[in-house]
């Protein structure tokens, strides 16, 4: 088990979304040594990102936090299902798909892994190393299939 964190915050610049914040924000975390080395650190292997805007020392500010870890001795498949309502390509609030099957078949043993997403989509699934044939599918819906590694 190991873990590293890098925050960064700055003043918000203009009205004109926050684009240019998340971008300069990411630029000073690789611009420091201490930062970047934590981004870079190949024993990492999960990692959890967030963005807030608030007001910090009378001045509304932009925060971004990075959490890395490795928690176990094998990887996991995670994401989200969802229906992409606004046609924006991201994810967005009460787009999620829940009661969706996840099922992950290892290619060269055939062991196969199954989860279902929970209310909002997300899921995540624990797999030891391998090449996997993963299938989504729910009631109602067609079913997808795809080959990864």
């Amino acid at each position: 088990w190991t873990w590293g964190e890098n925050i960064a915050w700055m003043s918000t610049r203009a009205p004109t979304g926050l684009a240019d914040e998340v971008q300069q924000l990411h630029t000073m975390l690789m611009n420091s040594s201490g930062h970047r080395a934590n981004i870079l650190n190949d024993s990492f292997r999960e990692i959890g990102v967030g963005f807030e805007i608030g007001e910090f020392q009378n001045f509304e500010g932009a925060f971004a936090t990075q959490n890395f870890a490795r928690t176990a001795s094998n990887a996991f498949l995670t994401g989200v299902a969802f229906d992409d309502q606004d046609g924006d390509r991201f994810y967005d609030i009460n787009e999620g798909l829940g009661n969706i099957t996840i099922t992950a078949k290892n290619n060269a043993t055939g062991v196969v892994s199954t989860t279902s997403t929970n209310q909002a989509g997300g899921y995540t699934l624990e797999l030891t190393a391998g090449n996997y044939t993963v299938s989504f599918g729910g009631t109602g819906g067609t079913g997808i299939s795809t080959t990864s590694q």
